[in-house]
């Protein structure tokens, strides 16, 4: 924490409040692993990028989807050449 620019931590706390809002949903079961997947997503892209792709406020994911299909054939190639 002591090398983050100062324009990082008010990003984080951006993505911090919308994250806090997914655990308060009445006591329902929900997805820890997807949530903080698509959280830290928004995080990554927002200061690398300088603009968040939103995951965690939309259902559609079309680059963790691309993503995945990537990891995939990237498996496929490593397992059989």
């Amino acid at each position: 924490m002591s090398r983050i620019r100062a324009d990082d931590s008010s990003i984080f706390e951006n993505h911090f409040s919308r994250l806090a809002g997914h655990f308060s949903n009445g006591g329902q079961p929900i997805d820890v692993y997807d949530i903080m997947d698509r959280w830290v997503l928004d995080i990554v892209t927002d200061i690398f990028f300088g603009k968040s792709i939103e995951c965690l406020s939309k259902d559609e994911q079309p680059f963790r989807d691309a993503v995945d299909d990537v990891l995939r054939w990237n498996t496929f190639k490593t397992l059989f050449g």
